[in-house]
């Protein structure tokens, strides 16, 4: 039986998720806000955080709505991200998913300029720090197995896990195929 003190010493991850929207060749792209908290004025996909009692699958499809009105279909699992904060004792689970988006009709939030973008380009956007090795990930065809990686504190890199769950550590690597 754990004591309360060990329960509350353990390290925790706050589930959020992540979604990249296509319609035709285009992504859908969100460029967060000034005044957002992190990653003011990079462009990300778009997402937020699982609600009590929420599955992920459900809490994709609410974010996309809440942040875009879009109503996707096709939200497949294509990721797991854990991000780690070196200044705080919980991580984040994000999970990533990709949609398909029957209109390129958005409407406008308070949490960032939505904007479709060629996906080739998308690199030379001001992008959150993990956002050029992720894109490449995304383009994986129905049925290939999720990536799992990490993201470190020192500048957000993200390090792809290697077969059998452990990382190579490498920025800009790729999943294993």
């Amino acid at each position: 039986m754990h004591t309360q003190a060990q329960v509350t010493d353990r390290y925790r991850v706050v589930p959020r998720t992540l979604v990249f929207v296509r319609h035709g060749e285009r992504l859908l792209l969100q460029r967060r806000c000034a005044s957002a908290p992190v990653w003011a004025g990079l462009f990300n996909g778009v997402g937020g955080h699982v609600e009590r009692g929420e599955d992920i699958v459900a809490a994709a499809a609410r974010e996309v709505r809440e942040e875009t009105g879009l109503h996707v279909d096709g939200l497949r699992l294509v990721g797991v991200l854990h991000a780690t904060d070196a200044d705080g004792p919980d991580g984040v689970l994000v999970f990533v998913f990709t949609a398909t988006a029957g209109t390129d009709v958005v409407e406008a939030s308070a949490e960032g300029e939505l904007a479709w973008v060629d996906p080739a380009a998308a690199p030379g956007l001001p992008l959150v720090p993990d956002l050029p090795t992720l894109l490449p990930l995304l383009r994986a065809e129905s049925g290939a197995e999720v990536f799992v990686a990490r993201t470190t504190p020192d500048g957000g890199v993200l390090a792809p896990a290697a077969p059998g769950g452990s990382s190579d550590g490498l920025s800009g690597s790729t999943a294993p195929t």
